[in-house]
């Protein structure tokens, strides 16, 4: 994991992340919802760019030289292939160049940058003008005795 989010959204298993800010992830989820459906809090979800590890980038390199030898290996000494170093060092320089050009597309969550968002609140702020004021009264009323009566 890189360490920084890179995208939220409202669907912690969600296929497609587009939105890169709270509130846009906020806004997407609750715009395709009607009224009654809108929860009181909404729990955002957090994304981060999955890492490529040294590891792996090492790997590649060697497997990159051995594919490399095994196919030249009819010009080559049988008694004398080897996995030169100089020659893992030339590939990793080439995987590294490759994967600066190559972004990670793949994420996972990151639990602890979820943040819980308080929708009454978060529409009197951000969309006022997706309800009358009446509205969003009926609705907390309804969710209170939802609570209360469950």
């Amino acid at each position: 994991m890189s360490g920084s989010i890179d995208f939220y959204a409202c669907e912690q298993g969600a296929e497609t992340l587009t939105h890169t800010a709270v509130d846009d992830a906020v806004e997407a989820w609750l715009d395709a919802l009607d009224l009654e459906h809108w929860p009181d809090v909404l729990t955002v979800h957090a994304f981060a760019r999955q890492e490529i590890s040294e590891q792996e980038r090492h790997d590649c390199a060697e497997h990159l030289v051995h594919t490399l030898l095994e196919h030249f290996e009819e010009y080559f000494d049988p008694n004398s292939v080897s996995t030169p170093k100089h020659a893992v060092e030339a590939a990793r320089v080439f995987v590294d160049a490759v994967l600066a050009k190559q972004p990670v597309w793949s994420c996972e969550v990151v639990p602890t940058a979820a943040v819980e968002v308080e929708v009454a609140a978060w529409v009197s702020e951000h969309a006022a003008h997706w309800v009358k004021e009446s509205d969003v009264a009926t609705w907390m009323a309804a969710r209170k005795a939802e609570a209360i009566h469950g």
